[in-house]
């Protein structure tokens, strides 16, 4: 007892330079302090500290009354974290940084990914994003925003094949007057055939048609012949039921010097071969003028531009050559 005693004052000699310390006491530790003058030694039990021989991996810990050795409790996990988020100020700030999914609001200019920068024009008198809008208006830009057009615009189609038509104030769904259906081209490569029998014309096939209704058909060929004389003949022809038509054919017939004489005839009946020949000069060519109508009958009537060689050599016709139709 007298040797703890000796260390006791040793030590405490010590604290007479420093407010605070601790010390080994039969195995304990204890927190030994000094005010002014007095040295107070807190007890080995009760506040006692215990010594950290085996306990590798724990953590001290104070119930209010003493100090324990305890088992190091593993990290909360996301979802067990409990609290006001508002206390926790620089989360709650970097959160409050985000946008909603819904109905997001952005200040100044969106930047998306890919660089896209979102400015979108504003729709002034007569248009509101997702509101109702005056009839028959249509939006305009003129440089800066969107506005209400000045003119109407239909909002219906109207009849099959119908145009929109400008009557001086207004648009207007009207009736296609002047203007073809449908322009087919010859278009890749010549087209080119040996046979004595009308063939199409590949790219000079029209899509289906309306059956049991009458066509107007226009068809201009740029056309050539082997070196034969023999000639070139040309046809048009309606699938179905189709046996009445009215077409025109003015074409070359032979050419001297580089003067071409002219040969006219005509067709009523379906896929009749027109005569005389043309292109009646070795390879000779020219350009082939076709006019005229079609009725066409019940199925699926498609209308086509045919051509035949006479007797021999080869038919070309070429790339630009076009038929155009329309209904009437």
């Amino acid at each position: 007892m007298k040797i703890y005693l000796i260390v006791i004052f040793c030590f405490l000699k010590f604290l007479s330079y420093a407010q605070t310390g601790i010390m080994t006491v039969n195995g304990n530790v204890v927190w030994v302090r000094s005010v002014g003058d007095t040295v107070n030694i807190v007890p080995s039990t009760g506040g006692g500290i215990p010594y950290p021989t085996g306990q590798s991996g724990k953590v001290l810990s104070n119930n209010g009354t003493s100090f324990q050795w305890v088992v190091n409790s593993a990290a909360v996990a996301w979802g067990g974290i409990t609290g006001t988020l508002a206390n926790q100020t620089d989360l709650n700030t970097a959160l409050g940084l985000k946008a909603p999914l819904s109905s997001p609001t952005f200040t100044g200019t969106p930047v998306f990914p890919n660089g896209l920068v979102l400015t979108t024009p504003s729709f002034t008198t007569g248009f509101t994003i997702g509101g109702a809008a005056a009839s028959g208006k249509i939006p305009i830009g003129n440089g800066t925003n969107y506005v209400a057009s000045t003119p109407n615009y239909p909002n219906a189609a109207g009849a099959a094949n119908n145009i929109v038509k400008s009557d001086g104030t207004n648009f207007t769904s009207a009736a296609n007057l002047g203007q073809w259906e449908n322009e087919l081209k010859v278009a890749g490569s010549d087209v080119t055939t040996t046979g004595q029998t009308l063939v199409d014309i590949t790219g000079l096939v029209s899509p289906t048609l309306t059956a049991s209704s009458r066509y107007e058909i226009e068809g201009m060929l740029i056309v050539s012949t082997s070196a034969v004389a023999t000639g070139v003949t040309y046809g048009i022809n309606c699938t179905g039921t189709s046996t009445i038509q009215g077409v025109l054919y003015i074409g070359p017939t032979t050419v001297n010097t580089g003067v071409q004489v002219l040969a006219e005839n005509g067709t009523n009946i379906n896929n009749t071969i027109a005569t005389p020949s043309m292109l009646t000069t070795a390879t000779e060519t020219g350009v082939v003028w076709i006019h005229g109508y079609v009725d066409t009958g019940t199925g699926s009537p498609v209308i086509s531009i045919r051509h035949a060689k006479t007797t021999s050599g080869t038919s070309t016709v070429k790339i630009g050559s076009y038929l155009h139709y329309r209904k009437l």
